[in-house]
């Protein structure tokens, strides 16, 4: 049997995601591909990722700044986007771990949004060290933009629609 692995985009993340996976200490190659993640952000970034995702603490410095959310810091695009990836980075080291003792391996590695930084990483184009950091500049950007929107006070709207169902012409649609 073949296998292919897909990688979920930002939304499919949770307060408390992987924990359980991870707290081995240093046994699983879960936990080895997590620490990896953890260790980069935190140099990177002095972002401790195990916090953010364990507690979806009200409030985290990251970067020398309170970054601050009522609902959890995991509200923060750059933190949802690196925690994201360090947990998909875990489970997928797990995968393969296990694949491996069952004669098997990965064939396929696919990712939507944010999951394609997962896949990459999988399939080896970037280290881990790499993603992670990638992944938590593309969200400043994106955190970034939003704000920029919200003090000009512009109508902003995200939406994907197929324009010939949606019945545009090709001049309508930009």
């Amino acid at each position: 049997m073949k296998t292919a692995l897909v990688f979920a985009g930002q939304g499919a993340h949770r307060k408390g995601m992987c924990m359980d996976l991870v707290t081995s200490g240093g046994k699983s190659p879960a936990w080895r591909a997590w620490t990896t993640a953890q260790q980069s952000l935190a140099a990177k970034h002095n972002f401790d990722v195990t916090t953010a995702i364990r507690d979806d603490p009200d409030r985290l410095d990251v970067d020398g700044v309170a970054l601050k959310h009522p609902q959890g810091v995991l509200r923060h695009t750059q933190l949802t986007q690196a925690a994201m990836l360090t947990v998909q980075t875990a489970l997928h080291a797990e995968m393969v771990d296990s694949l491996a003792q069952m004669d098997d391996g990965v064939h396929c590695v696919a990712g939507h949004s944010l999951g394609e930084f997962s896949a990459l990483t999988a399939a080896g184009v970037f280290p881990v060290e790499r993603s992670v950091g990638l992944v938590y500049q593309r969200g400043r950007i994106m955190n970034r933009c939003l704000r920029d929107a919200d003090a000009r006070r512009l109508d902003y709207v995200l939406f994907a629609v197929n324009p010939k169902r949606a019945e545009l012409d090709g001049e309508q649609v930009h």
